[in-house]
Formats: structure tokens, sequence, C-alpha cells
């Protein structure tokens, strides 16, 4: 059988379009045009194109409440993305020592803030990667990059 738009289109009139999840009328976590969380089975390239929305989304929000933010180096801006995505906009928002090192520029003192943090306790491993390439944004600032 080949799947076509009239079919689709009864199914889409039928379930409806949620985009959050919701319980169903069994009660089971459901999303989207009906898919049970619980047997739901997502491609990767579908999870790219997700996380593609959810990062434009995310750095327009960091945008607006940072207006320092396009001023920064590409690769702090990235940092910057990461631990959003990781933590939340607002949970970022509360590393103000880090943010203020940021905004000025002082790369060696941000990276240690960085680590001086609960976010350092829960995720070692990324948060030194992250602290790393906060540090070696002096070098290249000052024409010392690899």
């Amino acid at each position: 059988m080949e799947i076509n738009s009239q079919l689709i289109e009864s199914i889409k009139k039928h379930e409806g379009f949620r985009g959050r999840v919701y319980n169903d009328s069994l009660g089971k976590p459901t999303i989207g045009y009906g898919f049970l969380i619980e047997a739901l089975d997502l491609d990767e390239d579908i999870c790219l194109i997700i996380l593609q929305r959810k990062l434009d989304g995310l750095i327009r929000s960091i945008k607006f409440k940072f207006g320092w933010f396009e001023d920064m180096p590409e690769k702090v801006q990235n940092v910057i993305v990461n631990m959003s995505y990781q933590l939340g906009l607002k949970t970022f928002g509360t590393f103000k020592k880090t943010i203020e090192h940021f905004k000025k520029r002082e790369w060696e003192l941000g990276s240690e803030e960085m680590l001086r943090s609960k976010w350092f306790l829960q995720t070692p491993n990324r948060a030194k990667e992250l602290s790393e390439i906060i540090k070696s944004t002096k070098e290249e600032e000052n024409g010392f990059s690899d």
C-alpha cells in the first residue's frame, strides 16, 4: 500500500497535533500526531532537524537576553549556546561571575570560574572541555592561534 495525502490528512484530522507531550485517552504520554512516547523510534536525521530548530530558538533567546553575545568570538558563542542547551538559559544566567568575565574578555578567569560550579561536579568532562575552549580564546585574540 502506498501512503497517500488522503490517508495522511485523515490521520492528522483524527489524531490532531500537539507539539508538547500530553496524556492520551489511556493516560499514556504522547506527542505529535498521536505518537506514543514509549513506542517512538526517532531516526537520527529527524533528531538533527529537531536539534537545529531548538538551537535556532535558543540562540534567538540568548541574543535577546544578553546584548553582548553577538560581540563575542564565535567559539565563545558556541560555548555559551552549549552550556545554555544543557543547563537551560535561566540556569546559565546564574553564572554571574563567568558571564562578567566573558563580557570583559577575561577568558582565563572566565574559564576558571566555569570549573567552580555545581555544573562542573555534575558533568566534569563537558565542563573541562568547554572551559579549555574559553581559555584558548586568549591566544587566538592575540594572534597566537594554532
